[in-house]
């Protein structure tokens, strides 16, 4: 894999037989095997991000400044800040990534791919977001999200039921996804390509 920092420069991750660990932006990072973890109380007056590659045929994980871990599939790409800030915690996905979130009620986790977001509290789930696949389908493993999208906006999902429609229309569906961006436990959620405008239908929006 290929760590790319905040100011450009490259490191290539995995090869080493022992364990790297270096400060960046108060963080320190570790890297373990198929493994980069930061750890510590960010410093800095603006976000500086991250990117990490994986190569096709190859995986690696990160586990972020919150604990949240991510495993990266192969010829995947996670962009992340080096440590959250502010009234969310926002990362940019390219191919596939399995996400198990830490929980933090004032923090929303946002991911997002192929000009999706996908909006959580704390769960566990994964998104595939390849270019070549022409659309985004995210899998909830546990837990409860939303799934927003340009005009597609989704109420909060759990427990088998998903609420809202093509723009929060008020629709209701139980176990379907046909129409609807589904994010119940187990269910694949794929937005359909003609998510117009429509009315809220007074549900609460995310």
């Amino acid at each position: 894999a290929e760590l790319i920092l905040a100011g450009g420069e490259r490191l290539v991750l995995g090869d080493e037989p022992v364990d790297s660990v270096w400060v960046q932006e108060g963080m320190e990072v570790r890297t373990t095997g198929e493994q980069l973890s930061y750890a510590g109380e960010g410093s800095g007056e603006a976000l500086q991000y991250n990117v990490l590659r994986v190569p096709r045929g190859g995986e690696f994980a990160v586990e972020l400044a919150d604990g949240t871990l991510v495993r990266l599939n192969s010829d995947s790409e996670l962009r992340y800040p080096v440590y959250f800030a502010g009234g969310e915690r926002r990362v940019y996905l390219r191919g596939e990534g399995y996400f198990e979130v830490v929980k933090d009620a004032g923090k929303p986790f946002v991911v997002e791919a192929g000009g999706m977001e996908v909006e959580v509290l704390g769960t566990t789930f994964n998104v595939s977001a390849y270019a070549d696949e022409g659309a985004v389908a995210t899998t909830l493993v546990e837990g409860a999200g939303a799934f927003l999208g340009g005009e597609w906006r989704r109420g909060v999902v759990a427990g088998g039921a998903g609420v809202g429609g093509r723009s929060g229309s008020g629709d209701e569906a139980g176990g379907g996804c046909e129409r609807l961006c589904c994010l119940a436990e187990g269910a694949v959620c794929v937005p359909p390509p003609d998510a117009g405008g429509g009315d809220t239908g007074g549900l609460p929006l995310v």
